[in-house]
């Protein structure tokens, strides 16, 4: 798909990735609220190609596409953001793309963006996700506002993983970190920058950008992520002796806990001891890494069951639970050595610390 070049400006090389999601949907009936993916015939064009045409700003430009995956983002697993990540790569090595826009629902939008900015975090080029609260065929829909935004953005920002979303018309986009970004809501500003503001801003065509330059860190390839990691929040009563029987049998290699807020977790009677199910865990050869939702201002607790977390070597990582647990899916999906993984999640790769 080329527009031809106007008033000598040079068409820009941009890689669009489809993967689905409610951008690339229409909705299956009149009158039905279900999202469905739009099934269209071979010269019908499909939606991300009609936002493409009417939301580029600079209406000059070579696009090659790829699609990976055709999914509604909740049916994402790990195995599809390598073949994502691959799409991309293919995009910049062969065609010669000088910035990446993946097409992507929002609902698990975050763990794909964190997956990327792990898997890409060599690639010389920036690769923006974005989506939309609602499709293109809805009155309302915010699908022209976030795409329009994004163009912008690839325009403007440093090579690196990205999320533009403006959630709806004459609103500003807002670029977010791939590693510390959370879906908040179904509609409008659907995602929350954790711990930090959002790194830039897209008001009408001007981009202003706050985020720092990418510094890659030496680590093992991380390419396939292992699946066999389980996400699990702290609540009153919650019994992890059982649940840890349950993860040793069915072969689970790793454990992300969010704790309270203030860094706490109960060490209350064997059935309810973090302490035990740490040490229960790694007899059977299973990690356990601890996060917090959002790390508090300040010292982070004064709390002596928090002194007690440390003395016990529960591993206390500086990361919000989903990117840990995307990020510990791909730790062990590079080495079976528990030091090397404790090194992969010790070591900040895309802005994902605290």
């Amino acid at each position: 798909m080329n527009s031809p070049p106007a008033n000598g400006r040079r068409a820009r090389r941009t890689g669009i990735v489809l993967t689905g999601g409610t951008v690339g949907s229409t909705y299956l009936q009149e009158g039905d609220e279900a999202v469905g993916l739009g099934r269209h015939g071979a010269a019908m064009p499909t939606p991300e190609f009609e936002l493409i045409t009417r939301a580029d700003p600079f209406m000059v430009r070579e696009i090659s596409v790829r699609r990976p995956v055709q999914l509604l983002s909740e049916n994402f697993l790990p195995e599809d953001w390598p073949k994502i990540a691959d799409a991309v790569r293919d995009l910049v090595e062969v065609d010669g793309a000088e910035e990446i826009l993946i097409f992507h629902g929002t609902d698990t939008m975050t763990y794909t963006s964190a997956a990327l900015a792990f898997l890409l975090s060599d690639l010389d080029a920036p690769v923006v996700l974005t989506g939309a609260n609602r499709p293109t065929d809805r009155a309302g829909t915010d699908a022209y506002a976030n795409v329009t935004a994004s163009f912008y953005a690839l325009a403007e920002i440093p090579a690196g993983v990205y999320i533009v979303f403006a959630g709806a018309l004459g609103r500003p986009g807002l670029i977010y970190s791939p590693t510390r970004s959370r879906k908040q809501h179904a509609s409008g500003r659907a995602f929350t920058s954790v711990n930090k503001r959002p790194l830039g801003r897209i008001d009408g065509d001007v981009v202003e950008f706050r985020g720092r330059e990418r510094r890659p860190a030496e680590l093992p390839a991380l390419a396939e992520p292992d699946p066999a990691v389980m996400r699990m929040e702290l609540f009153p009563g919650l019994d992890l002796d059982s649940y840890g029987r349950l993860l040793i049998d069915y072969g689970i290699r790793g454990v992300v806990i969010e704790l309270y807020p203030s860094f706490t977790a109960s060490e209350r009677g064997e059935r309810y001891s973090l302490k035990r199910f740490v040490s229960r865990c790694a007899e059977h050869g299973c990690q356990v890494f601890a996060a917090v939702g959002k790390h508090p201002h300040g010292r982070p607790s004064v709390y002596e069951t928090t002194s007690a977390l440390a003395r016990d070597d529960v591993h206390v990582v500086s990361m919000i639970p989903e990117t840990a647990t995307v990020k510990l899916m791909l730790a062990l999906g590079a080495t079976d050595d528990p030091e090397k993984v404790v090194e992969i999640m010790d070591t900040e790769i895309a802005g994902e610390f605290a």
